[in-house]
């Protein structure tokens, strides 16, 4: 942390938070505004690198601004000033989560996409090939939709969650209720709605978007971490020692 002092006016603080569980600019934007309620703070959140440059009155503890931060959903820590940016490791679970995903979600998209795949009651297939993808493979997302709701915010993941479970709601009750649970039902692929009502099942939605959502997700943690490690190699090659010589040059 570094003081600044203006003429005239109470001290400010510099202090750099790594903030974590940020995933979209809307997670920005609560993060600033929430820090932004304690009198005299201003803060500059960048996504990529989770860091938050806040400025504030020496009066205001760095504790207090990491229990802003935690009010907004999001987890918080001081970082030392000019360290440099790590990102989180990849995790086995992600990888996991997105290997089950695509090999229940990829049957279910061509079942539902190329009609000269379908065979009899292979919408009942597709339903329970969705489950999971819907419920663990989703997971992530309804976790931060939740919390978000908790804090009357919508983000990203809100979207995700909510087009998820509508998806599937919908087709769980054309498959009970609304005729599309008859075994020989087939479902033409098409661009334009044809009026067949209820009997349409759109589980296609239901595990495409966490699939495609899962893939970039895991790719742009890929692409953080390699040019956070260029940077820092970068940042290496810089001159360690400096020779002075006479004669003024």
């Amino acid at each position: 942390m570094s003081a600044l002092a203006g003429a005239g006016a109470e001290a400010l603080v510099s202090t750099d938070l790594a903030v974590g569980g940020m995933t979209c600019a809307a997670c920005v934007g609560r993060v600033e505004k929430r820090l932004a309620r304690i009198d005299g703070v201003t803060a500059e959140v960048n996504l990529a690198t989770g860091r938050a440059r806040v400025l504030h009155p020496a009066g205001v503890a760095v504790a207090d601004l990491v229990a802003a931060v935690e009010r907004a959903g999001y987890t918080a820590e001081p970082a030392p000033a000019g360290a440099p940016v790590t990102v989180a490791p990849e995790e086995p679970d992600d990888r996991w989560r997105l290997l089950v995903t695509a090999l229940t979600a990829v049957p279910v998209l061509a079942l539902s996409m190329v009609p000269s795949l379908q065979f009899t009651a292979w919408q009942w297939v597709c339903f329970a090939l969705a489950v999971p993808v819907v419920t663990w493979g989703s997971a992530p997302f309804h976790r931060r939709a939740w919390q978000g709701l908790r804090h009357a915010a919508a983000t990203m993941d809100t979207l995700v969650s909510l087009g998820v479970v509508a998806s599937f709601g919908w087709s769980a009750y054309a498959l009970l209720l609304g005729g599309a649970g008859d075994p020989g039902m087939r479902m033409p692929f098409s661009l334009t709605a044809d009026g067949g009502g209820a009997a349409h099942v759109y589980l296609e939605a239901a595990v495409g978007v966490p699939l495609f959502v899962l893939a970039g997700r895991l790719l742009e943690g890929r692409v953080r971490r390699r040019s956070g490690s260029a940077l820092r190699a970068l940042a290496e090659l810089g001159a360690k020692r400096v020779c002075l010589r006479g004669g003024g040059r």
